[in-house]
Formats: C-alpha cells, structure tokens, sequence
C-alpha cells in the first residue's frame, strides 16, 4: 500500500475545527468515477429528506420485478422478489441512517470539518456522492460501515452495469492507496426459503442467498466488501437435485432444531451449485436481486458501540416507533404511514427526529454469523 496516499485525519476528541489533512487532494476524490440512482448509486443517508426522491425510485425499480420472470419458474418465486424487493429497499435505507446518524462525529461535523468535506457530506446524505467521496465521509465521521455502490437487478436486468461498478470501487481503493483483490475471498449464506407452511420453512421453490466478497482493504483497517442476493430455485423445474430437499426434510424429522441454513451449505453444497450457476448467468435457476458494495471499519465499530451502549436501548425503542411510518411511505401505504405518523405525533417537520441516534444491533453481529464458506 501506499502511505502517502492514504487519509491520516487528527485524532478528534472535542468540538474544534478538524480540517482536511488527507494527501490524497478533494480535486482527486471528486473526480473519481460515480453512478447515480438510476444506476449504481449508493442509497442517501438521510431517508427523511430524500423521501419523495427513494419512493420514485423504488417505483421505478419496482417494474424490474415485473419483468424477464422464467417461464417455468413457480409464483411463489415470482411472489417473494417481489416482496423480497420492496423489503431490501427499506433495510438498506434504515441501516445506512442509522449508521450515519451513530457515527462518532455526527453532532458537531457542520461546524468542526472544512466546508469543501461538509458539501461531499451534503452529497452523502442525498444519494450523489462517488464510492471514494464516501468512503472519504466514512472517516471524517467515523461512520461504522456505509453503503459505497448499490445495484438492482432482478432477474438479471441491468446486471451488466456491475463491471461498471466493480470498476468504480477498484478505482477509490487505488485512490486511497488500498490493496483491490483480483480473486476475491468468497462466502455463500443461506438466508431464508422463500416459502413457509404453518410457521415452517418450505424449500421445495427456492432459498435466499447472498455471496459476500471481499473486495479490497484500507491502510486504516477499512475493509471494501460486495454483497449480492439471488434466489436460488430448488423446484422439480428448475432441475435442481430433489434428493437434497428430501435429505433436508428427513434430517429436520430427526432435529427440528438443526441449523439448516449450515446444512444446505456443508451438506448440500449449495455454496458450489451457486457459483456454478451464477458464473455461467443461468439467471433462470439462480435469480439475482440485488448487489452492494460496502465499507467496514471494525475499530470504528467498537468505539461507536462503546459511545452510545448506554442509551442504546432507549434509541432502538425510538426508532422502532418512527421507522414503520417511513417504511410505510416507502412501500406506498400512505394510509398506515399517515396513521402511525399521527399516533406517535410525528410531523412532516420533526419525522427526522424518527430516525436519530440509532444503533442497528444486528449490524453489530459479524456478517459471518451463519453458513460456512469455500473459497472460489
């Protein structure tokens, strides 16, 4: 790596000016390759003032759903990346919120950082700025993780704007002076079927997944990760081999409490069937939904936990009173989102306050936690 390329920002304990130190010139970081939200642009953020702008776009992704469905795929497949859409839609917004507004340097950055890094942090909040503008924010604000890229393509639509992205990506961590993994570290997760029965999980249609690559890090311990969705289909249709659902049903017989997400992994190797499928774009047997990149900083992550544990409890309940009703607005419910919005008498003015000094607890969990992995 090169030191000289890298951000080295004064240690920043109190509320004096901290201005820009980095070697590498803003001139350079904003000139930097950018997508935009018809494309690969990250989400904003600040979901409250971005509102109008997330739900016309979520419209317009919407249609994706609607399109080069498989002919032989079953409408429970097509029923769930439907929903599973609309559903991602809403976490990526609240959990990139909420990693902007628990960052170690929210309350004071307006006033404490150069004017020139607050118009990229404008640019941050309202879904404009490059994958190196963000990761430049990420550090000025000591912000846990954020969203660098984000792409939708379900059904593989606009799946091949993702060179375009990786590109992108590649270019901020070279910027910075990071080291880009030509063969990235792969892991494959199960998440969930896509189908229950009486409260159980039916995989005879399909799994999510998710393949998580790490794709570069920082000198600073600022780790670049991708993280694409896809459904694999394991119906009779799809050829998927049918004596793997029936060993997966015949084990849970046995242990109705058994890890089956691990079990479709290790025993079932779905993580080798997946890349098989998704390395030849056979997107009719494993669909794609959706691909983020990312930026992790562990240090940072344990400093926030630290600075805001002791409310934390209090800050969760908060948002779990105001989130619904932007979720609502968001997913086109504007009956629920207006009733709960008046119910917890929140106001066009002060729904910001919904979304505040909010700590995402699983976000504090490893992204490892289930599933094993094969490097590929």
């Amino acid at each position: 790596m090169s030191p000289e390329m890298t951000i080295s920002s004064p240690e920043r304990t109190g509320p004096e000016t901290r201005p820009f130190t980095s070697r590498v010139s803003l001139e350079q970081i904003c000139d930097a390759p950018r997508g935009d939200m018809n494309a690969y642009g990250a989400t904003p953020l600040d979901r409250v003032a971005t509102l109008t702008q997330q739900l016309e776009l979520r419209l317009d992704l919407q249609e994706l759903t609607y399109r080069g469905i498989p002919d032989d795929a079953p409408l429970e497949v097509y029923s769930y990346i439907h929903s599973i859409f609309i559903r991602r839609f809403n976490k990526r917004g609240e959990a990139n919120e909420e990693n902007f507004v628990t960052s170690l340097h929210y309350a004071d950055y307006q006033e404490c950082l150069d004017p020139e890094v607050v118009e990229i942090v404008d640019l941050a909040r309202f879904g404009q700025a490059s994958p190196a503008e963000l990761l430049l924010v990420r550090e000025q604000l000591g912000i846990r993780s954020i969203e660098l890229a984000c792409l939708s393509h379900p059904y593989g639509a606009n799946i091949e704007m993702l060179d375009e992205m990786r590109f992108a990506i590649e270019y901020a961590i070279s910027l910075y002076g990071g080291e880009y993994f030509e063969t990235p570290e792969t892991i494959f997760c199960v998440k969930e079927a896509i189908d229950e029965v009486d409260g159980v999980p039916d995989f005879t249609n399909g799994v999510l997944m998710t393949r998580k690559s790490t794709l570069g890090v920082l000198d600073d311990g600022t780790v670049i990760k991708e993280r694409s969705s896809f459904v694999l289909r394991t119906d009779e249709a799809s050829g998927f081999d049918q004596t793997i659902i029936k060993r997966l049903q015949t084990e849970l017989m046995k242990d109705p409490a058994m890890d089956w997400m691990k079990w479709l992994i290790q025993e079932g190797n779905l993580d080798m069937i997946s890349a098989v499928l998704l390395n030849s774009n056979d997107f009719s047997r494993a669909i794609p939904v959706s691909s983020t990149a990312y930026a992790f900083h562990s240090e940072t992550t344990r400093r926030v936990y630290e600075t805001v544990k002791e409310s934390r409890t209090e800050r969760a309940e908060e948002f779990r009173r105001g989130s619904p009703a932007i979720n609502a607005v968001l997913t086109n419910d504007d009956e629920l989102g207006l009733h709960r919005s008046q119910q917890q008498g929140f106001s066009k003015e002060n729904v910001a306050m919904m979304e505040e000094d909010i700590l995402d607890e699983e976000a504090m969990r490893t992204i490892n936690r289930s599933g094993s992995y094969r490097d590929l």
